[in-house]
C-alpha cells in the first residue's frame, strides 16, 4: 500500500488535467434600455473571448434588469402616478423569448465560440 507522501507525490507528477475558464459576469445591465444592455452584453462576451473562457455566466435577470428595492409606488391598497410610470417602464424593456431582441443577440454577439447563459 502506498503512503501518503508517495500518493501526492504521484499526484503532483502526473500531467494536469486541461484547464477550463469559465467566467462569471459581474455587472449591471442598462436599467430599462434593451438595447444598451444587449450591446453591452455582446461587449462582456467578446472580452470573455478575448480571455479565452469556454463558458460565460451571466446574473439572473440580466436582461433587462432586476429591478432589487423597486418598489413601483406601491404600497398596500395604493400606486403612486410615479410607480405605475416605473412599472411602465420596466415592462416596456422586458423582450419576448422568442423574439426580435434574442435573435439580434444570437446573430450580433462576437464571440459565437464561447457558450454563454444569459437569464432574461
Amino acid at each position: 500500500m502506498p503512503t501518503r507522501d508517495a500518493l501526492i507525490s504521484n499526484a503532483l507528477d502526473s500531467p494536469a488535467e486541461p484547464k477550463y475558464l469559465a467566467a462569471c459576469v459581474q455587472a449591471a445591465p442598462i436599467a430599462f434600455d434593451v438595447r444598451a444592455t444587449i450591446e453591452k452584453t455582446r461587449d462582456l462576451c467578446a472580452d470573455a473571448a478575448r480571455q479565452r473562457a469556454k463558458l460565460l455566466l451571466f446574473p439572473e435577470a440580466f436582461i433587462s434588469a432586476y429591478p432589487r428595492g423597486a418598489s413601483f409606488g406601491a404600497t398596500i391598497g395604493a400606486r403612486t402616478a410615479e410607480g405605475r410610470e416605473l412599472f411602465r417602464r420596466y415592462h416596456a424593456s422586458s423582450i419576448d423569448v422568442p423574439g426580435p431582441a434574442v435573435k439580434f443577440f444570437r446573430t450580433n454577439r462576437q464571440s459565437k465560440a464561447t457558450p454563454t447563459l444569459l437569464s432574461v
